[in-house]
């Protein structure tokens, strides 16, 4: 029972009338509750690990945080169980590979997982590649689709997010279009960072594991009635590959990476999708880089 996590019915129907409890609180109560006061303590720390270099854990914080001032004491369980985990990868961390290392790690990836092939534009120097993805009203979400976007320039990632999203989608390609739009709102905060920066030009690839909403991106032709509204919210996504600030690529779902903020999954795919991201252990790096750093 204790390795499971497992409660007995007894204190199973105990966290229930807690939770009811607080929801009849007020706010200002409700924030001085030990319990909740603990959730978000523990959903803090991990959301701030996870932000900064551990986006493997990204999704499993947003329910631990979501969770945090209405389950408060199920937030706790899966904030120790991140910790657990990250205690246990603790020299895990993202790899940022110079020009040379870039294509080493591209080599390695497809010895150590054959049966893959990874995006050819996301190993590359010059490419800045936005992953989206969306899990499609969860019944764990009140039926909220999650969407997330991870954004790698030049192989590693530099910016990602996961989360419910604003609006309630009528079907997976529309909470598949809402993912794409903010993964393409994130490749202009990013290339305006590395203009600032002087880092020249950058050729931005949006990947989409969703056939209809490539489809749906990529054609000029009127739609019926029912698709209408979907047309409509993609337009700014068709206007800006027209205009040439963006390319489109459909790519498939084993590997598009940004499923791994948007649910639970095994470890087999969990490792896979990690060393995609280059999130490596520091015994697994292979370093070929010069002695001094160079511009990419």
């Amino acid at each position: 029972m204790y390795k499971r996590q497992l409660t007995d019915p007894k204190q199973k129907s105990q966290e229930e009338a807690a939770n009811l409890a607080l929801q009849e609180m007020l706010p200002a109560v409700k924030a001085m509750d030990a319990v909740v006061k603990s959730a978000q303590s523990i959903a803090g720390e991990v959301l701030w690990v996870s932000g900064r270099t551990r986006l493997d854990v990204a999704y499993a914080v947003s329910r631990c945080c979501s969770l945090a001032t209405i389950e408060p004491a199920r937030a706790c369980r899966i904030g120790k169980c991140i910790l657990r985990y990250l205690i246990a990868t603790q020299d895990h961390g993202m790899y940022y590979p110079g020009p040379e290392g870039l294509h080493t790690q591209a080599d390695l990836y497809v010895k150590d997982f054959p049966s893959f092939v990874p995006f050819s534009q996301m190993f590359r120097s010059y490419s800045m590649v936005a992953f989206s993805d969306a899990s499609y009203a969860p019944s764990a979400t009140n039926e909220v689709s999650i969407g997330g976007f991870i954004i790698t320039v030049a192989g590693a990632p530099v910016c990602w997010r996961c989360g419910k999203q604003e609006l309630k989608s009528m079907s997976t390609t529309e909470s598949e279009l809402q993912a794409a739009r903010e993964g393409f709102t994130g490749t202009l905060s990013v290339r305006a960072l590395l203009g600032e920066l002087d880092l020249g030009k950058w050729q931005v690839w949006l990947a989409i594991d969703n056939k209809p909403c490539v489809q749906l991106l990529e054609s000029n032709q009127p739609c019926s009635w029912r698709t209408r509204h979907l047309k409509i919210r993609a337009d700014t996504l068709v206007q800006s590959r027209q205009i040439g600030l963006m390319n489109l690529q459909h790519i498939s779902g084993d590997i598009e990476v940004a499923d791994i903020l948007t649910k639970a999954l095994s470890s087999t795919r969990v490792i896979l999708l990690k060393a995609m991201c280059l999130v490596l252990s520091l015994s697994l790096i292979h370093i070929s880089e010069p002695t001094r750093p160079e511009r990419i």
